[in-house]
């Protein structure tokens, strides 16, 4: 392809690969937003407020992550790093409830997370995991993902049941069984299961695969590989 057919921004980048559009003195100091605009317009001088607002455009959704971390560390008052990423449509309710989130995570769109205050919720999920979208994470005591998990969509997480073997009582007033639910390192789990927590802690173990549509109700052991409603262990990562 001749240079002639190259867009505009390539060809000026190609034929001044070092230049900054700023005095090499202050180069260094081009970092803040008055610094990128002196640049923008040194470099592609009438077009830089074009080419800044399509760039604004096609990274709509970093914005949006840091408005989401925003809220989260400053009105919920819990903690996300940096590179946390999140996608569209998310709801997040923990009222009186703690948060954290590790880096390099990855919320899909239309997750649903929610803990509650009384008792004290608390979700913790690890570094580099990847949340498909629509999954629920819903607690109301402990529900902990460790690092390196995958999550696939439709899945949801919860570690507290409503009672209701009694008969006599209708199920809407015989309360909940708030549980924990532990999910280890380098999990990875189906699309559409639900896995449920217990009060002596349903735990999830390192390495382990549980199967797509798979109801999990009881611990699964390390790297076992898990499937069916209820689940059960049918091998092992080799």
């Amino acid at each position: 392809m001749s240079s002639s057919r190259l867009p505009i921004e390539q060809t000026e980048i190609s034929e001044h690969p070092e230049s900054s559009g700023l005095p090499d003195n202050q180069g260094e100091f081009a970092t803040g937003f008055a610094g990128r605009v002196r640049a923008a317009h040194g470099r592609y001088g009438g077009r830089a407020l074009f080419i800044a607002l399509h760039r604004l455009l096609c990274n709509w959704p970093q914005l949006r992550s840091r408005a989401i971390r925003f809220k989260i560390r400053l009105l919920l008052k819990s903690e996300v790093a940096a590179t946390v990423s999140f996608g569209k449509d998310i709801v997040i309710m923990i009222p009186g409830g703690f948060l954290a989130i590790g880096k390099n995570t990855r919320v899909g769109d239309r997750c649903f997370i929610e803990g509650w205050p009384n008792p004290r919720a608390e979700i913790r999920i690890g570094m580099n995991c990847y949340l498909a979208h629509d999954i629920q994470l819903a607690a109301c005591g402990t529900l902990v993902i460790g690092n390196n998990v995958r999550i696939a969509e439709f899945t949801s997480l919860r570690d507290t049941t409503h009672n209701y073997k009694d008969r006599s009582t209708n199920i809407n007033q015989q309360g909940d069984t708030v549980g924990q639910l532990f999910i280890k390192d380098d999990v990875w789990i189906g699309q559409g299961c639900l896995i449920q927590g217990s009060p002596e802690g349903t735990v999830i173990g390192q390495g382990a695969v549980i199967g797509a549509h798979s109801v999990v109700k009881e611990s699964v052991p390390d790297y076992a590989i898990a499937v069916g409603a209820p689940a059960r262990v049918v091998g092992y990562r080799e």
